[in-house]
């Protein structure tokens, strides 16, 4: 049985600052992480990823744990989804653990 939420803790921790970012660089913004804070809780070879969330709906996402646990996160959070409204937010993790961040209305 594959682990579950194994990045939520990660994601969690990180919401606040990417809506931060958002608000303040909304054409782009970029958050770069520890590559540790993923190795620490997870075995993959790539942790890279593409999200899209349209009007607080995940319209397009990676096949990926980490993408797919960031989803949950930002979709249960009431000041994202508030965010969000009327809102195209596309975010991408890099393979140098960077993440860049739009939202555009």
């Amino acid at each position: 049985m594959e682990k579950q939420e194994l990045y939520v803790a990660i994601w969690k921790k990180a919401l606040p600052d990417m809506l931060a970012m958002l608000e303040i660089f909304p054409h782009h913004g970029a958050i770069e992480f520890p590559s540790n804070d993923f190795f620490m809780v997870g075995d993959r070879q790539d942790y890279s990823f593409n999200l899209q969330i349209d009007n607080g709906k995940v319209v397009k996402i990676s096949n990926s744990t980490v993408a797919r646990d960031l989803a949950d996160v930002f979709t249960s959070d009431v000041k994202a989804m508030i965010f969000a409204y009327d809102k195209k937010i596309v975010i991408k993790l890099n393979k140098n653990f960077t993440l860049h961040l739009s939202a555009e209305r």
